[in-house]
């Protein structure tokens, strides 16, 4: 398929080509060791059943269900795409098209896993008239052999990018500086990259129970390509004219996927940019990202311990900006991996929410681990799991907001604990109505929810640029805010 891509991405290409190399290549070295291109003789002797996967597609009549898959296939078998995931896992990504070759609305995406010695394998199409991806129904197709089943419940893609004569996925951005090929994240897990589930987009991490697979740039491009020819001139005009924002919105869709909430969202960020033009993408995505909270513990919280106008703690000094964000745990780490290095009750917790298949919503372990390890001491209180470490942990980020207004204090108009002129206190209504407020301060971020179904709160370590380690959340039901400023 010809590609025709627009000025304005045009000069994306250029910019983030240019930006995308000044990377260090060590760091793509990394991450390129985790996909490889094989043939199709190296295929056939890692997957035994792949010809026959291969054969009855490419004969397809009309015994296969859907229409889309009648009339055969036709492979790319020399440039076939290998991920090695996790110690017991790979996945192969195999491009087709129909045999009909005046086909040009669709293309295809055979993958084929091997997890734990059982291989399973899926198609997934690509419907270039609307640009989406589109998952085929997993009942449609059925091997002979019942234990190579075709499913498609769950497919994570990752975009191969390229720097030159280097290759890379696209993962998210550690620094958000404007380029797609980022830099490794160092937790051994390849993050914030689609998921296909149902047909419904979601965002998730390798080494879930979904399957690898591999896009290449020129069809992330393709797609990317769709979003921008969809807009109206106005923001065509405005997207040509920044094209920084561009390249951050081709990173954007390329780590979580183009589906239709992603692209809302990607035109809300642009229209809000283009009332508020000192404001970046990187923020906004920041601020609003509504990425879900999760579980904060397995037990209800103790309320009438923590609502108890009467409760005091020890007055404690807060650490240094550069101490406590040492200790900060990374954006990178998992739940699981936080979990299990601080062991102790904390893995317990983990485990059982896990045991749910709930997500853990581990910031309020983060920050614990941030003050344990600069120098502050949690007590044993209500809501606190005590780690292998011998120290204490809060789970639930409104109990950690208590105790920290009671014990590093707060400003003389909030009135809460000791006085502490570094405490700031923010309303909802004067965050959403200029976010830019925090423009300077970094330290500790404490927001306190009005919902606790959504969440506590949040805790995060706030940067001078306006944005939080984890997100900030604004998009959450926002009680108030407070800011412990770190020198």
């Amino acid at each position: 398929m010809k590609i025709k891509i627009p000025l304005q991405l045009f000069l994306t290409l250029i910019l983030s080509t240019f930006i995308c190399c000044t990377k260090d290549s060590q760091t793509t070295e990394n991450q390129n060791q985790n996909i490889h291109t094989i043939t199709f003789d190296e295929l056939k002797s890692k997957i035994e059943s792949a010809p026959k996967i291969i054969q009855k597609l490419q004969n397809a009549k009309n015994e296969i269900a859907s229409n889309r898959i009648q009339g055969g296939f036709k492979f790319e078998l020399d440039s076939i795409k290998e991920f090695k995931g996790e110690e017991n896992y790979k996945s192969y990504t195999i491009k087709a098209r129909k045999s009909n070759l005046n086909e040009t609305e669709f293309i295809y995406k055979l993958l084929i896993e091997n997890r734990n010695n059982v291989i399973s394998s899926c198609l997934i199409t690509f419907d270039y008239r609307n640009k989406l991806l589109v998952p085929i129904n997993k009942e449609v197709f059925v091997l002979d052999n019942p234990m190579d089943r075709m499913e498609c419940y769950a497919v994570t893609f990752i975009v191969e990018c390229t720097c030159h004569e280097h290759s890379a996925p696209c993962t998210h951005p550690s620094s958000y500086t404007y380029h797609y090929c980022s830099g490794s994240n160092g937790g051994g897990e390849t993050t914030n990259i689609t998921n296909i589930n149902g047909g419904v987009t979601t965002v998730g991490t390798s080494g879930t129970n979904s399957t690898v697979a591999i896009l290449s740039e020129e069809e992330a491009l393709e797609l990317y390509a769709g979003f921008t020819n969809a807009l109206t001139t106005e923001q065509k005009t405005w997207l040509s004219a920044n094209p920084i924002t561009s390249v951050e919105l081709f990173a954007f869709f390329t780590t979580e996927g183009f589906s239709g909430s992603k692209r809302s969202f990607a035109k809300q960020a642009i229209n809000y940019i283009m009332l508020h033009p000192t404001i970046t993408f990187k923020q906004y995505k920041n601020w609003f990202s509504n990425t879900a909270v999760g579980s904060e513990s397995d037990e209800t919280r103790n309320t009438a311990y923590w609502n108890n106008p009467s409760l005091t703690f020890p007055q404690q000094t807060l650490p240094s900006f550069d101490t406590f964000y040492s200790a900060y745990p990374s954006s990178s780490t998992s739940a699981q991996q936080l979990c299990t290095q601080i062991g102790g009750q904390i893995l317990t917790v983990y485990n059982k929410i896990a045991a749910k298949r709930l997500n853990m919503n581990t910031c309020a372990i983060r920050m614990s681990r941030a003050l344990n390890y600069s120098g502050v001491t949690i007590p044993n209180v209500p809501g606190t799991k005590i780690g292998d470490d011998g120290k204490y942990y809060f789970t639930f980020a409104g109990d950690m907001n208590t105790w920290m207004r009671k014990t590093f204090g707060t400003n003389t108009y909030t009135g809460v604990g000791p006085t502490n002129i570094n405490h700031h206190n923010y309303t909802q209504n004067q965050i959403l109505n200029n976010p830019m407020i925090l423009s300077g301060i970094k330290g500790i971020f404490s927001m306190v929810s009005s919902n606790p179904v959504w969440s506590t709160g949040h805790c995060d370590l706030l940067f001078n640029d306006v944005t939080c380690l984890n997100n900030c959340h604004f998009e959450g039901p926002i009680l108030y805010i407070d800011v412990w400023e770190l020198n």
